[in-house]
């Protein structure tokens, strides 16, 4: 809760600068990109022969040291070394079929990278393979489990000797197991046309890319294709060609309003002109995104730049924000604070003044809010300790509130939702007069066509009398001849 005035006072100097945003950082984009077309390749060393030979040597060591005769019956050296090697032979089965699967990502048949620019690595180790199973034969060769139990335990070199041995070929398996999921998830996001961010450094040792961070590179996988020991994936990387720095600025809450900046796009100071624009992202979760110059909003950062503030707040929208971030430290090492509901403590002194606040320290800075506490611990020595508070008054913060009041009353009322309560209200409405009218239609349908029906029955009646008057003159006619 917001401490009153009559509280614990601070010694430090205190003065009205803050207005409607403030510099944080540094903030480097792209103004423009070069894309390069690389190829990755990702060969086999060995064929699968050669590493069913290789499964086939473990295996073999197992089965030859599980059949040693000292094992017979029951015994101390038994209970330690009989199953000795089971944790790596557990996995045998498993990790051979892992190997074999890369053998799905190739085929007979011979293509070529389509680009110039190729990183080339192996699919696996091939080397760890072919040439550790053949060490681990040669180090079992080095002692002899032959005899009764009692016989090898009391040569303790021999028990020593088959102990390292188990855990060499316990730690061959979890070595290989490591390596090639790691290997083979790579393979995996590639078919499925996403680039294995741990490959990202891989890309760095290729002379066609700039020395650019690899974090600041944007990379697209077009299409893979198997070919004869090879996987051949494409790719374009889209990296930073012409790169500029400006200043970010934080637009200040108070209470609950600060001004609206568009999504992706970010308030800065060209340093070159020490002109505030606003920018355009195309994505800001990038380490380095592309961004280009709005040539909105000009009205809106004019005024901030001149320091305005009730032209920035005619100028500028405003909105609701959210108090995730209710205390940051900024790039000059000071601690902005803004919000609502906060208490702060400056080492053991109580802050009184009301956010938005500046505060310059040597001591620890705590921020609490009703859910949670941050604290500062200072990072540097502030040769001008002091608190910054607002210069923006009540009312004008009561201007942003009904800008940003009616800003989200117009977003709610374009929303679809709005537009379907208002669709449903209007059917509503009209729904009763269409069916009054169509009732009236019907009524009235039917009484015209009751005095159609006597119109015609008296038209009827009518050209009967004349049929019959007409006949009888005829007859009478003929009469007067006779």
């Amino acid at each position: 809760m917001l401490l009153s005035m009559g509280q614990v006072g601070h010694a430090q100097t205190v003065s009205n600068t803050l207005g409607l945003a403030i510099e944080d950082a540094d903030f480097t984009v792209a103004k423009t990109t070069a894309e390069i077309r690389i190829s990755l390749v990702f060969t086999l060393g060995i064929s699968e022969t050669q590493v069913l030979q290789s499964f086939a040597i473990l295996q073999s060591i197992v089965t030859e040291w599980k059949n040693s005769s000292c094992f017979e019956g029951t015994s101390p050296l038994k209970d330690q070394l009989y199953e000795a090697l089971d944790p790596g032979y557990k996995n045998l089965e498993n990790l051979k079929a892992k190997y074999l699967r890369f053998y799905s990502y190739v085929q007979e048949g011979i293509k070529t990278p389509g680009a110039t620019c190729i990183l080339e690595n192996k699919m696996f180790n091939d080397l760890i393979l072919t040439e550790e199973p053949k060490q681990l034969v040669s180090l079992r060769t080095g002692f002899a489990l032959t005899g009764t139990a009692a016989e090898v335990w009391a040569k303790k070199d021999v028990v020593r000797a088959a102990a390292e041995f188990s855990m060499a070929y316990n730690a061959l398996f979890a070595s290989l197991s490591s390596e090639i999921d790691e290997e083979l998830s790579y393979l995996s996001l590639l078919t499925e046309l996403s680039f294995p961010q741990n490959l990202r450094g891989s890309l760095e040792t290729l002379s066609c890319l700039s020395n650019t961070n690899a974090d600041f590179e944007k990379i697209e996988v077009l299409h893979c294709k198997k070919s004869t020991s090879k996987f051949i994936c494409e790719l374009t990387v889209s990296e930073p060609a012409t790169v500029t720095t400006y200043m970010k600025l934080i637009p200040i809450v108070y209470e609950d309003v600060h001004i609206n900046i568009p999504a992706n796009s970010f308030l800065v100071k060209d340093s070159g002109t020490n002109k505030l624009i606003i920018l355009n992202c195309d994505d800001d979760q990038l380490t380095l995104p592309t961004c280009t110059v709005s040539d909105k909003h000009v009205s809106c950062t004019t005024s901030l730049q001149e320091h305005d503030i009730d032209a920035s707040i005619a100028a500028c929208s405003f909105s609701y924000g959210k108090q995730n971030n209710f205390a940051i430290r900024l790039g000059n090492e000071a601690i902005l604070i803004h919000g609502n509901y906060l208490s702060v403590l400056d080492g053991s002194t109580t802050v009184i003044q009301r956010p938005p606040l500046l505060i310059y320290s040597n001591n620890e800075v705590k921020i609490s809010s009703l859910q949670e506490e941050i604290s500062f611990k200072p990072t540097v020595n502030v040769a001008n300790p002091r608190i910054e508070t607002t210069k923006v008054t009540g009312g004008q913060v009561a201007a942003m509130k009904v800008k940003a009041y009616w800003s989200k009353l117009w977003d709610y009322v374009i929303s679809s939702e709005f537009l379907n309560y208002i669709s449903l209200g209007l059917e509503i409405i009209f729904a009763p007069l269409t069916l009054v009218g169509l009732c009236l239609g019907c009524r009235k349908g039917t009484g015209y066509g009751k005095r159609q029906a006597k119109i015609v029955r008296k038209q009827s009646r009518k050209d009967n009398y004349k049929q019959n008057m007409a006949l009888l003159q005829n007859r009478s006619s003929r009469s007067s001849r006779r």
